[in-house]
């Protein structure tokens, strides 16, 4: 195998999406024109046998205070090793990606002073990363199995998320696919603005972009809930991809906070993509409230990974995210 490092001008983009896409660790986060609008300086260690390649994984360097970097960006879920799907023994599989993985690690710049990743939680073999040194810490999204009959999706919730929703609909709330990301943001900073102070707007802008792009090819869109004036009171950005229904960034006015509005959204949406879908993936949350939330839907704990290594020269880190 050789491996490269190279700044993503160099990458195909069909040729990445179309890994990206077969590889069972590929995420949407992954894809190139999500990494492009996140990390417009975005690089790649890339490692091939010839023209196939095995094994990637996106670079986004920075540097503060004259250290250098590397984080994924904020609104970026996943980032770490993607493998292709190795069609041989096991034995021989697990040895590929351990080769993949020294690989790619053997390349990373000498400069870095840290590299802090979320693995897709179908990444599978981290003993590597832990035999280099890597800390490995375990956290976890939540999911909801939506295979099955829509009664069945129903009878898993809760009944505080059923009162919810009919509470909703009993207060004419309805439910619409909408555009307006702008509107949405502005609800989300409202209401949860003061405890995201790193956040800062241009990553809301770079949010909106990523929308824009994907919209475009029918993997992103907007369910928005309307009071009965007809005015958006809240929403929730969706994420389509891999047979999976990705509820990744939602805002509710305060007015409307108690109105049942994001249940009804959130239930309206696995309407919608009833039959498409398998997986409703909710994207965390480590929030012990939200994480209950969440559950009240009949979603199950999955693990991933956050993967980290620190090269200071003491034990202070500085805070490298704002």
């Amino acid at each position: 195998m050789e491996v490269k490092f190279l700044p993503h001008s160099e990458i195909d983009p069909v040729q990445w999406d179309a890994f990206i896409d077969a590889s069972p660790q590929g995420m949407i986060y992954h894809r190139y024109d999500y990494l492009t609008a996140l990390a417009p300086e975005w690089e790649a260690i890339v490692v091939s046998s010839g023209i196939v390649w095995n094994g990637v994984m996106p670079i986004h360097r920075k540097q503060k205070w004259g250290f250098s970097y590397a984080m994924q960006p904020i609104f970026a879920q996943y980032w770490g090793i993607c493998f292709r799907a190795f069609e041989a023994k096991i034995s021989k599989a697990f040895e590929a990606r351990k080769e993949v993985v020294n690989l790619i690690l053997d390349k990373l710049p000498a400069e870095l002073r840290l590299l802090d990743y979320h693995f897709s939680p179908k990444f599978d073999y981290l003993a590597p990363l832990d035999w280099r040194g890597y800390q490995i810490g375990l956290r976890f999204t939540l999911c909801i199995d939506v295979s099955g009959s829509l009664d069945e999706i129903w009878g898993h919730f809760a009944d505080g998320a059923r009162r919810d929703i009919r509470k909703a609909e009993k207060a004419g709330i309805t439910v619409k696919e909408t555009s307006e990301m702008e509107g949405l943001i502005s609800q989300y900073v409202q209401a949860r603005g003061e405890k995201l102070k790193n956040v800062k707007p241009e990553e809301y802008a770079r949010l909106q972009e990523v929308y824009s792009k994907l919209s475009s090819s029918g993997h992103s869109l907007i369910l928005a809930a309307y009071n009965d004036a007809e005015e958006m009171i809240g929403g929730i950005l969706f994420f389509r991809y891999k047979e999976m229904t990705i509820y990744y960034f939602g805002g509710i006015s305060d007015d409307y906070r108690n109105s049942g509005a994001m249940a009804l959204i959130i239930w309206e949406s696995i309407r919608k993509f009833h039959g498409e879908a398998k997986v409703y993936d909710f994207d965390g949350s480590m929030i012990e409230g939200i994480e209950r939330y969440f559950r009240s839907f009949g979603a199950v704990p999955v693990p991933y990974y956050r993967v980290r290594k620190l090269r200071f020269p003491f034990s202070w880190v500085p805070s490298l995210r704002n």
